[in-house]
Parts: structure tokens; sequence; C-alpha cells
């Protein structure tokens, strides 16, 4: 959506990103051309996998730039942490001048899992991430929180929010008249550690032992997927379905089946931090969001009335916060509209688009 943005907006643009094919490939897409380097990749992947797939993909990708030729500036969008390395390479060694956009809080993220250990190797890595963003022409934060941790290691850095988005033509909200005799939940996205869908099935448990008409779905791949294959069915849930991988074009048919989407992360504050894309998706099909998210997203969601904080430590809570919504449609109908026009308001990729044109075509950014 942003490459297209900037290709309507005059740019000549060149985007460069992998794929699980064995081979390289290159296709022209709505007036930008695309890349694609093979590098293996999934999200069930451990460290070191990872770390061999982010730096083989950071060595292409150089070399494709540099096949490219010199750009006027580089948009460099992590996680991971290597692309910022890379793009400080391109910055260090040819001039190149770049942007980068912090998805998510590295090394924080990684440390407080207990993935980046010791401490000697955080610190070298946060000095890394220093270096990243005081060479930046440049940052771009995409969540609130986000945007105030990078202001503590970069103060005296250029400094724009760019919020994750979504397309709210190809999700739109069916609103049809509730007739079924269950509530359905669903949660969609990456089945990694950091979401820790444990909660997920603590829920589900816990509704299942109160008999409440709610059928909780997982929709994903990752890590944690087995393992959570395999708990709920110790877990005897008969309430709970996993539902095997979709292309994206589908995904909005399967939202306007349910009510509610539910967002989860391990209960570690720098997990809160994020701007998972599920969200803005789960806004613009009209869902009432459940999530156990403390900090911005919670604010936000009880700001708007369009969902509600569910105690990740606390299951029984879940009953009884879902239960005045599934005994009144009206007041559910009323959080599923409000969650629509808040994904109107605030999160369409139009608006992220312009705010991204307006930084790219500052002056000061090229300097």
């Amino acid at each position: 959506y942003l490459a297209r943005g900037l290709a309507q907006g005059g740019h000549d643009v060149h985007l460069i990103t992998a794929t699980n094919s064995a081979v390289e490939s290159q296709a022209s897409i709505e007036g930008f051309q695309v890349y694609y380097l093979p590098e293996p990749y999934h999200q069930s992947f451990g460290t070191i996998k990872r770390i061999r797939s982010f730096s083989g993909f950071a060595r292409k990708a150089i070399r494709k730039a540099r096949d490219i030729g010199r750009p006027d500036l580089v948009y460099a969008s992590s996680t991971p942490l290597s692309i910022g390395l890379m793009a400080l390479w391109l910055r260090k060694r040819l001039g190149w001048k770049y942007i980068f956009e912090v998805r998510d809080l590295w090394p924080e993220v990684p440390y407080t899992m207990g993935i980046l250990r010791p401490a000697l190797l955080y610190n070298i890595v946060l000095q890394l991430t220093r270096s990243i963003y005081r060479n930046a022409q440049a940052l771009v934060g995409t969540s609130p929180a986000i945007v105030s941790r990078i202001k503590e290691l970069s103060p005296d850095s250029q400094l724009s929010f760019i919020s994750n988005f979504t397309d709210t033509q190809l999700f739109q909200p069916s609103y049809s008249d509730f007739t079924q005799s269950h509530y359905n939940i669903i949660y969609f996205g990456a089945l990694g550690r950091a979401n820790h869908l444990e909660y997920f099935l603590d829920c589900a448990e816990a509704a299942q032992k109160t008999t409440l008409p709610i059928r909780f779905h997982i929709l994903g791949e990752g890590s944690e997927k087995v393992r959570l294959q395999n708990r709920a069915r110790q877990m005897q849930l008969n309430n709970l379905i996993f539902l095997d991988p979709i292309p994206r074009r589908e995904v909005p048919e399967l939202l306007n089946t349910m009510q509610f989407s539910y967002i989860s992360f391990l209960n570690l504050d720098i997990l809160h931090t994020s701007s998972p894309n599920k969200y803005y998706d789960s806004l613009a099909a009209g869902l009432c969001i459940l999530t156990n998210m403390k900090g911005w997203m919670r604010k936000e969601i009880e700001t708007h009335q369009c969902g509600c904080y569910i105690d990740p430590d606390a299951p029984q809570e879940f009953i009884r916060i879902i239960s005045p919504l599934l005994s009144d449609p009206a007041l559910l109908a009323q959080y599923q509209r409000n969650a629509r026009a808040l994904a109107e308001e605030s999160y369409t990729y139009k608006k992220a688009v312009d705010t991204l044109l307006q930084l790219i075509h500052a002056r000061s950014v090229y300097l």
C-alpha cells in the first residue's frame, strides 16, 4: 500500500522483499517494481535459523539494491533489526540516505523475552540500534508507545508517527442480524511465543465450563501451533476450532462470520507497545475487539467503546466482561459500528500514505 501510494505520488519506487520460492523473480505491480529474493523463512524457525534467514536476505538485498542503482532515498522497514543494519551499511559505504521505520522495539523485545542474552550482547545490539537511529534522515514509529521509546533513544532525530493501517474497501462489515445459535470469536495471525495463545485457550475453557454460546477460532501458523493443538486436546475444548490458512483476499469473508476479534500477547509491558495489523483489519471488519494488551490499545478501544480489555491472568474475567455483550445484541452492534468508525477515521491507508508523502517531500529529509 505504501509503495503504491508513493508511485501514485510521482515517485519511482523499487521494493525489495523475500520469497520462500527457490528462484528470484520480478514483477511490475500498480506502478512500482517488486523484486522477490529467495530466502526461506517461517514463523516456526528457531533463533539460529531466523538469524541465518535475516542475514541472508540482507546480503542479497544489498546486492540487488546496488544493481538497481543509487536511489534518492531508502525506506527501510523493520523488524527484523537486520533491515536497519542493511540501511546503515548502505549509508556508511555508499552514502545512501534512508528513513527507518520501527515496527517493533528491538532489542528490548527479544531481551525481555529471554531470547537475547547475556546483557553484554543486549548492550551491543542497543548501541547498533542507536547508530541506526542517529544515521537515519528520519525515523517512523508505528504506535504511540514506539514513538515514545524512539524519543528516549534518539531525542534529536526527526520523528514521525505513521500508524499501521487497514484497507477499509477490502474489509466491509456485514452488520447482518444475528440469528445463529452461537457467537464467534477469532484470533488470526502468527502463532508464536510472543502471542501466548494459552490465554485464548483459557478463555475458551472458561466459556465451555459456563456453557456460554461461543465458538473460538484460531487462524494462523507459527512455532507454537502444534503445542497449542495438543494443549487444546488435553483440555478437551469442544468449542475451539483451528482453521487452515487461507489467502488474504478470503480473510474479509471469514471475518464477516465473526462477532469478536481476540488480540493476544505475553503479559510483558514491552509487547504492549506493539501495533499488530490484525487490530486494524478487525476494526475495519466491524468486529468487537477483545485484548489482553495493556497500554495504548486498551486505552483506545475503551475510549471509543469498540472493545474490552481481558485480564490475561484471570480467565473468569472473560465471562464477566463478555456476558453483557452476548445478552444485549444492540450493545454489541454499537461496539461493532464504533470499531468500523474508528478504522475509517484514523486507520485508512490513504492517511498513512499522505503522512509518508509529507515526510518524504520535506526538504530536511534530504539535507
